[in-house]
């Protein structure tokens, strides 16, 4: 039995570094191509479709980045703070590529860059992703953090600190950090957002996309709070989550 344990471990080490490696490779050919900084790359110099298509594929890189960082428990490849691309446009491929898409623009996407329409799509689940994108690289920080009583660059509310990293830090910034990924959920337009009772409402694979980005900002409530379990402590926050991510799945199975 241990052997077998330890064989399963092996492998799955050896396919994490390869799944790391090649996702160092896709950020590297990324980042030559100057896809993160896009806001001031191809401002005025880039036909509207293509600095979209280039915004679609980094929030799908960064997306994947981060997803395959908090999985392997490893650092990620595509840093935000070094990056100026907002998130693609709420827009349809057949919108994107019209050749009337530029005047049609303010009718079908609000300020804020949401279907105006609330129609569900590929690019709004890349925009739930790319808002909770910042959330999991400070997660990230937090967790890969020096050890107790050495200093590291941490934020809290709209700031970055360097801190001696302690107990009382970690926990402060875990906290502040669920606080700001609640809001950020809460800020969400009502469409892209899972309720109980979408399964009767749309279609259900609209209702089971909904659920899985429900359940991506669930995971990452169980990992922040997670940071702060002990053999004392378990933070009330990740009983809810937990509890709240076995609810879709339950339900899911039944549809």
């Amino acid at each position: 039995m241990n052997s077998s344990v330890r064989d399963r471990k092996l492998t799955y080490s050896l396919l994490g570094v390869a799944v790391w490696r090649r996702t160092s490779d896709l950020a590297i050919d990324m980042l030559s191509l100057n896809v993160h900084r896009e806001s001031s790359h191809s401002i005025n110099s880039l036909p509207f479709f293509i600095s979209e298509v280039r915004k679609r594929i980094f929030a799908t890189t960064n997306h994947f980045d981060k997803t395959k960082a908090i999985e392997l428990n490893r650092q990620p490849c595509i840093r935000l703070q070094y990056a100026d691309c907002v998130p693609p446009l709420d827009i349809s491929e057949e919108q994107l590529f019209s050749p009337n898409v530029l005047s049609e623009i303010p009718r079908l996407i609000s300020e804020g860059g949401w279907s105006k329409e609330g129609t569900l799509g590929a690019m709004s689940v890349a925009r739930v992703r790319y808002i909770f994108a910042p959330f999991e690289e400070e997660l990230l920080d937090i967790r890969m953090s020096p050890d107790y009583g050495r200093e590291a660059r941490l934020r809290y509310g709209n700031a970055r600190y360097v801190v001696k990293v302690s107990r009382l830090t970690e926990h402060l910034c875990c906290r502040d950090l669920s606080t700001r990924l609640s809001n950020a959920w809460d800020d969400l337009p009502a469409y892209v957002k899972y309720t109980p009772n979408c399964w009767t409402l749309i279609s259900v694979w609209d209702c089971l996309t909904l659920a899985i980005l429900y359940l991506d900002y669930n995971n990452d409530h169980f990992n922040i709070m997670s940071q702060l379990m002990s053999n004392k402590n378990i933070p009330t926050e990740l009983i809810t989550a937990s509890w709240q991510m076995l609810e879709v799945v339950l339900r899911i199975s039944k549809e």
